[in-house]
């Protein structure tokens, strides 16, 4: 039987690769299933893809990876809006420096302001911390995946992975490792949040996920779903 995915990967196309390496390292330090797409490369302006939702709301933890392209992308902003909507557990993992609070390329606040605010990020762009900040990443998902896998269900909130790291150059206000990603706010939207959200409000979960879109469907074999478009 394919192994429940319990980790949802979300991130621009821009760092496609550099994810493929991350997951790869992820698994291997927590034997957990992933899996990780380019919703950017599935259709262009549509609907977000049924099983990209039934991904996110089947998933114990949402890692958004972000850099500018992850904050300007429509796709990537409805993404992180449903993890929030589902309560779901949602790191941010900033893999280059952007603004804190994030804002978009022309300088206005981004939507996902209300998402990230007031919680610690993983940073992964800084050489010198970047272990440091993947072995707190790790001890999150191991501590929060385990606590789930023993029947506490979606309403725990573990306040997992503290993963302070720094200020620098930046007025850094973010909690990645802070589990507080309830439901205020629930009325702002990225683009096409609403229509998304509205449409799939009545899926059922279900144990295993398969993220598959137009084009061809390659199954590593390290137990990660890798749909390339």
């Amino acid at each position: 039987m394919e192994p429940k995915r319990a980790i949802f990967v979300s991130f621009p196309l821009t760092l496609k690769e550099r994810v493929s390496e991350f997951v790869k390292r992820i698994e291997d330090q927590t034997r957990k299933g992933i899996t990780w797409t380019c919703t950017e490369q599935i259709f262009g302006g549509e609907i977000m893809d049924r099983n990209i939702v039934k991904a996110i709301s089947e998933a114990d933890i949402i890692l958004c990876v972000i850099n500018q392209q992850f904050v300007d992308s429509a796709y990537c902003q409805d993404e992180a809006l449903l993890s929030r909507e589902k309560n779901k557990h949602t790191i941010p993992v900033l893999f280059e420096k952007v603004d804190w609070p994030l804002k978009m390329s022309d300088g206005t606040d981004s939507p996902l302001q209300r998402i990230f605010a007031n919680r610690l990020y993983i940073n992964m762009y800084n050489q010198e911390r970047e272990a440091e900040q993947f072995q707190k990443l790790i001890e999150t998902i191991k501590k929060y995946t385990d606590v789930r896998e023993q029947g506490s269900g979606g309403q725990n909130r573990e306040n997992a992975g503290d993963s302070r790291d720094g200020r620098e150059g930046q007025n850094d206000r973010g909690n990645a490792g802070d589990s507080r990603d309830g439901g205020e706010g629930q009325n702002d939207r990225g683009k096409g949040g609403a229509d998304f959200a509205e449409a799939f409000k009545g899926m059922q979960n279900t144990t295993n996920v398969n993220v598959s879109g137009q084009g061809n469907n390659v199954q590593a074999n390290f137990n990660v779903t890798i749909n390339k478009f």
